[in-house]
């Protein structure tokens, strides 16, 4: 009785692509052992031959998951960005009302007075002749407006969009900006 390695195979396709598996097997002069020998060089084992091609369920659920995931993130980044451009826009058209500011105060001798300014519309129209603004250069959000003549305080919000409570307050502050977030 002596042990012999032996490939099973027999589909010449699946040998060339060493698809075949290989096996001990034990051979005597025993003819039961014989007859063992031959019932298992009969048998072919080929890897893959009734495997099914395509995605299972459990893969395609999680390239879904992976994908809703991905896009949910981009979408947040995107809204968050957005805000930010806002809020961006918002400081620039503040930079020309101080400077419309300082030219109302050359021209006058005080600041616009508050009772005149309750929005930014308002606002435009009061310093129309000291700066030019832009048409689409706006505070859209609320705005806030206080003057005694010598002194102006302008406080505009920019709300957040991204789904979050709160924005930004811009305060314009006798020429001074600054900003603070608010929840």
């Amino acid at each position: 009785m002596n042990c012999v390695s032996h490939r099973f195979c027999s589909n010449p396709r699946a040998e060339a692509a060493d698809l075949c598996v290989c096996g001990l097997y034990q051979s005597s002069s025993n003819t039961s052992a014989k007859k063992e020998n031959n019932t298992m060089k009969k048998k072919t084992f080929i890897l893959g031959e009734n495997r099914q091609t395509g995605f299972t369920l459990i893969e395609l659920l999680i390239v879904l998951a992976i994908i809703g995931i991905l896009s949910a993130a981009s979408i947040m980044s995107y809204m968050m960005a957005r805000d930010k451009a806002r809020v961006a826009a918002c400081k620039m058209t503040l930079e020309a009302v101080k400077k419309g500011m300082e030219d109302y105060v050359s021209s006058f001798n005080q600041y616009p007075d508050d009772g005149g300014v309750a929005s930014f519309l308002d606002l435009k129209e009061a310093l129309k002749d000291s700066v030019e603004f832009m048409p689409n250069q706006s505070c859209d959000d609320a705005v806030d407006y206080e003057s005694d003549g010598m002194w102006y305080r302008l406080e505009a919000r920019v709300y957040w969009t991204a789904g979050a409570q709160g924005g930004t307050t811009l305060i314009l502050e006798t020429g001074n900006l600054t900003e603070e977030p608010f929840y």
